[in-house]
C-alpha cells in the first residue's frame, strides 16, 4: 500500500468520523455547527502548514538541483557521473515528498 494512499485514507476517515460524531451527539443546533467551524479551521491551517512546508522543501531541493549544474559545467568529464547520480538522488527525494 502506497503511504500517500494511506495517509489520504486516514484523514478523510478521521473528518468523517468527526462529522459524524459530532451531528449525532445529543448538541444543540448551534453549538454543533460552531464545533464543525472550528475543526474545519483547524484542518485548513494544518493543510496550509503541509503546504508551505512543502514548498519550502521543494525550494531547498531546486536549489540543491541549480547548484548542481552549475558545478556540472565547469567539472571534469570523469567526475561528471558523480554530479549525475547525485541530481538523480534530488529529483528521487522530490518525487517522494511529493507523494507523501
Amino acid at each position: 500500500m502506497d503511504k500517500g494512499d494511506f495517509f489520504k485514507g486516514l484523514v478523510i476517515g478521521a473528518v468523517t468520523g468527526s462529522i459524524l460524531g459530532i451531528l449525532y451527539a445529543p448538541k444543540p443546533g448551534e453549538e454543533t455547527r460552531s464545533q464543525l467551524k472550528d475543526r474545519a479551521d483547524y484542518l485548513k491551517r494544518r493543510m496550509r502548514r503541509k503546504a508551505m512546508d512543502f514548498n519550502d522543501e521543494i525550494e531547498d531541493k531546486y536549489e540543491v538541483a541549480k547548484n548542481l549544474m552549475d558545478e556540472y559545467k565547469d567539472i571534469e568529464p570523469k567526475k561528471r557521473q558523480a554530479v549525475k547520480e547525485e541530481f538523480k538522488n534530488c529529483i528521487r527525494r522530490i518525487k517522494e515528498i511529493a507523494e507523501e
